[in-house]
């Protein structure tokens, strides 16, 4: 300390005040960690031991904050506790959010499905970058240009035959890149494993299959989901609009009830969830998915498959009455606004889906944030990103959103799906003239009873 006295500062300033901190208190390890709280860090080697993480929901992690976004540094301005900022932040994020999907769900189901496909491209970016090491990527060109040729051999696979389809009704399109769209995928994804095998490099075998390994479990995490989801919108933009809605409302609810009545720990993964925010906005989510299949249902919006006006609706968007078991449960329903007989109550089946599909949301799709929670604290990150102000990274949005859209899928296939004649009869219009005049042929002989 005397030959430091008179000298100019070095540039580990902090890191000195520290030493000298960790010599004259008894606290240095917390003096310690202060600074290498704020030194810059790249994200962990994917094959590296694991490390504890603060999670968004959970305590602050050893890692370095993020650049404070435009809201923050305005919040810092306000007289309002930390607690409260926060929940500025975090409400008017979640407002300007719910603004933005309401305008992209007026615009149909085309517009919602090139938003599914930009949010992907975000997403595999927030998830494929947590293994990403400078040191190593500096000596492997092109290393991350394989990770994303791949993300387009898979965008290719899931979306090319259809998005050929509706590319032929403007343009000519050769009949063999319609035709053989399997094929062809499997051949621009064995060219990319060869360019990997060719691209190894000695002394970096072990972080390049990793990062190929985690490559492909990121696609497999943001693309395979993401076929549930255009699959729900083009079944009718009601099976987005459910689904979604019911994670934005747990969500939603889950934090409002955990922030005023939080006390009790839910699991070790996110230590700030709470039984008291778990309860809370499990039984608001299955309020709002009552409520809103009913509105949708009774007015009759996103009920056609294919953004279509008009259609055959399925039963379960026709009011049935349901008999009740008692007189009193009438004179409920009744003075709630429902048409009722005497002992019984008109609703849409499709409210009875619903809270299906709420209790879905409420209780196992929660995991899949505990999921990205996990991961997190494996990476020692506190978010995915920086995109959205209070939340993190989109990912930290959707991660629960992944498996509402796959059971809302599974459920609509298994419990509601009715056979679709026009998808059919659009099959049969594709074959060849030949090939139809033997379909026309065969279903003749069908309802002759041949």
């Amino acid at each position: 300390n005397a030959e430091y006295m008179g000298k100019p500062r070095p540039r580990n300033r902090k890191l000195l005040e520290a030493a000298h901190m960790a010599i004259l208190e008894p606290v240095h390890l917390s003096a310690m960690s202060q600074v290498f709280r704020r030194r810059p860090s790249r994200a962990r080697d994917p094959v590296a031991a694991p490390m504890s993480d603060g999670d968004d929901d959970g305590p602050a992690a050893v890692v370095p904050s993020s650049e404070p976004s435009a809201l923050d540094r305005l919040m810092d301005k306000l007289p309002l506790s930390e607690r409260w900022k926060k929940w500025t932040v975090r409400s008017i994020t979640c407002w300007s959010m719910i603004y933005i999907f309401y305008l992209i769900v007026s615009f149909g189901p085309e517009a919602v499905a090139c938003c599914v496909c930009l949010l992907q491209l975000v997403a595999f970016n927030e998830v494929v970058s947590i293994g990403y090491l400078w040191k190593n990527e500096k000596h492997l060109p092109l290393f991350r240009v394989q990770q994303w040729y791949f993300l387009g051999v898979a965008f290719y696979g899931v979306y090319g035959a259809t998005a050929a389809d509706y590319v032929a009704r403007v343009v000519r399109v050769p009949g063999w890149l319609l035709n053989h769209h399997s094929f062809i995928t499997f051949s621009l994804y064995c060219i990319g494993f060869v360019m990997f095998v060719v691209s190894l490099r000695e002394s970096y075998y072990k972080y390049q299959l990793a990062q190929f390994g985690w490559t492909h479990m990121s696609i497999l995490l943001v693309i395979l989901p993401n076929i549930f989801v255009i699959q729900n919108l083009f079944a009718g933009m009601f099976w987005f609009l459910l689904p979604s809605t019911l994670i934005f409302a747990n969500d939603i609810m889950a934090y409002i009830f955990g922030f005023h009545f939080g006390k009790t720990p839910l699991i070790q993964l996110s230590p700030k969830k709470t039984w008291e925010g778990f309860v809370g906005g499990g039984l608001s989510t299955l309020v709002w998915g009552w409520w809103f299949a009913g509105l949708l249902a009774s007015n009759g919006i996103g009920l056609c498959p294919n953004g279509a006006s008009t259609c055959t609706l399925n039963p379960v968007f026709e009011l049935t009455p349901y008999e009740l078991p008692h007189k009193a449960l009438v004179s409920v329903c009744a003075a709630l606004g429902y048409r009722v007989t005497t002992s019984a109550v008109y609703v849409y089946p499709v409210q009875l889906d619903a809270l299906a599909l709420a209790v879905f949301a409420s209780v196992v799709a929660p995991f899949g944030g505990f999921f990205a929670s996990g991961v997190k604290r494996a990476y020692n990150l506190k978010d995915f990103g920086s995109m959205l102000p209070g939340h993190g990274g989109l990912t930290d949005r959707v991660d629960c959103q992944f498996l509402a859209a796959a059971c809302t899928y599974f459920y609509y296939k298994s419990f509601v799906q009715q056979l679709d004649i026009e998808f059919i009869a659009n099959i049969i219009t594709k074959l060849s003239a030949e090939d139809r005049s033997r379909v026309c042929s065969r279903v003749g002989a069908l309802c002759s009873g041949h």
